[in-house]
């Protein structure tokens, strides 16, 4: 049974799922698994996923080329960051419709979007990768991984370039390729501020399993900026060509880290123009992980102990270690705009200081004979009083001294001192009524005091003026608002 089902795999026709059926039904029931389960493994077996569904670089013997890494559509970014579209079906245009892509300018054309030229001349003889927009916002155009093998149309397929540079696929009937990747060492390049440059030198050492190390500057650092670094390292062919015997570089390390283990050239350079030639151990290799911001590296080989015959030059290993970035100047600093100068406070204008103050009090008191006190407040402003007046008035109630009885104010005081004694108003304004007679506003006040200096009482103390007024005991009728 066993035998059966490695002989069902590897015969695969275009009807495979009904050979996996049939073999399920012809196993023997105790170990016979489900049969879709057989179906599901038949498929795994005969379609395996190639390297661009796990985002990675799939194109076999072509050229490495860094845009084609994560360049599958199933490759997520991240968190989905796009937004559902509030006007979808409302009329309003697609996105893509007011994407332009980028344009090569006087370098180079690139392949378009929207509309995308996939027909007529543009798509002749060939199929270009379709344009999406990435969860970051940003339209890119998908790569065409080559095929993997074992897959039908493979054998006509095998004498296209195509087949052998994967790059080829990609260019449209124009001859443009497609536009790089934003940050893409094609897009850097594209902008003019950054150019590619390579160094190398010799790492060698003359005796065998020996190891040897050098030290490269890649980039300056202190006057210029770096990316997309690679290590290459060229090795001429020395005692490189037995197998069984380990003839092989043990390691390769980049600044103490090893990059590179087991390399077997399988060649030999014992022929003299053999070692013309050199085989590479590391090709592009991305290092922007392992040199640091001064752009100094250090790289160390050994081989091993059996490579000990054909030395070139001397030397049983020779390599030559060769490091490509794209640099650029420094990104200019943008010093922030300094901040404000801090804003001062602004006094409010200076207040006058007031040049007259005027304060007024009530005098009150309901029974006849009563005495009423007021008390004024001068102490209110920073200001000397120069002169201080007081005047007191008193509204007629029963001042009129009807039948020769005293009928008036026995006294005015102010804080202790008296300043008026026995005054009289002598009206009476309800005599005045019941005769006839209606006094007006005015002939109803009476003016005891009239600007009356009382500078020293308010200096003196502590600003206060204590003012009490008293009415004779036959003070005793037509009371003003209720008082007398």
């Amino acid at each position: 049974e066993a035998g059966l089902l490695v002989a069902a795999a590897f015969a695969r026709t275009a009807d495979g799922l009904e050979v996996a059926a049939s073999l399920a039904s012809g196993a023997s029931r105790s170990h016979r698994p489900r049969p879709e389960a057989d179906v599901l493994l038949l498929q795994r077996a005969l379609n395996p996923k190639d390297a661009a569904f796990f985002g990675d670089f799939s194109e076999a013997e072509s050229t490495f080329d860094a845009e084609a890494v994560g360049a599958a559509k199933h490759v997520g970014e991240g968190f989905e960051v796009k937004p559902d579209d509030p006007y979808a079906g409302l009329g309003a245009e697609p996105a893509a419709w007011y994407h332009e892509s980028p344009s090569g300018g006087p370098g180079r054309a690139w392949q378009t979007h929207f509309p995308q030229l996939a027909k007529g001349i543009a798509g002749r003889a060939t199929e270009l990768g379709k344009w999406r927009e990435t969860d970051s916002g940003t339209w890119v155009e998908d790569r065409r991984p080559a095929p993997t093998g074992g897959r039908p149309g493979d054998a006509s397929s095998v004498r296209q370039a195509g087949w052998f540079e994967a790059a080829v696929r990609e260019y449209d009937g124009f001859g443009r390729p497609p536009p790089p990747r934003p940050g893409s060492p094609r897009a850097l390049a594209a902008t003019g501020a950054w150019s590619e440059r390579s160094v190398n030198t010799t790492l060698a050492c003359r005796d065998p399993g020996c190891s040897a190390s050098v030290s490269i500057q890649a980039f300056d650092g202190s006057t210029e900026r770096a990316t997309n670094c690679r290590l290459s390292l060229f090795v001429h062919p020395t005692d490189f060509d037995d197998l069984y015997s380990e003839e092989r570089l043990t390691w390769i390390k980049v600044n103490n880290r090893t990059v590179s283990t087991d390399c077997y050239p399988m060649v030999t350079g014992c022929g003299g123009a053999l070692q013309v030639s050199m085989f590479s151990c590391v090709r592009d290799m991305p290092i922007d992980g392992l040199i640091d911001a001064s752009g100094r590296m250090e790289i160390s080989a050994q081989i091993s102990r059996t490579v000990d015959e054909c030395p070139y030059h001397g030397h049983m290993l020779s390599a030559v270690p060769m490091v490509t970035c794209l640099t650029a100047k420094p990104a200019p600093i943008v010093m922030p705009p300094p901040p404000p100068a801090p804003t001062r406070p602004v006094l409010p204008p200076e207040t006058p200081l007031p040049t007259f103050v005027a304060l007024s009090a009530p005098f009150r008191c309901p029974h006849r004979g009563c005495r009423a006190n007021a008390e004024l407040q001068l102490n209110q402003t920073v200001s000397p009083y120069e002169q201080c007046l007081l005047s007191v008035r008193v509204n007629q109630t029963d001042f009129d001294g009807d039948d020769g009885t005293p009928e008036h104010i026995e006294y005015v005081t102010v804080n202790g001192a008296a300043l008026v004694t026995n005054a009289t108003p002598g009206m009476n304004p309800c005599q005045a009524k019941w005769h006839g007679r209606v006094m007006s506003p005015a002939q109803t006040e009476y003016s005891v005091l009239s600007d009356e200096v009382v500078t020293s009482n308010v200096t003196n103390g502590d600003g206060t003026l204590r003012v009490e007024v008293k009415i004779s005991n036959f003070v005793d009728e037509c009371a003003h608002e209720g008082y007398l």
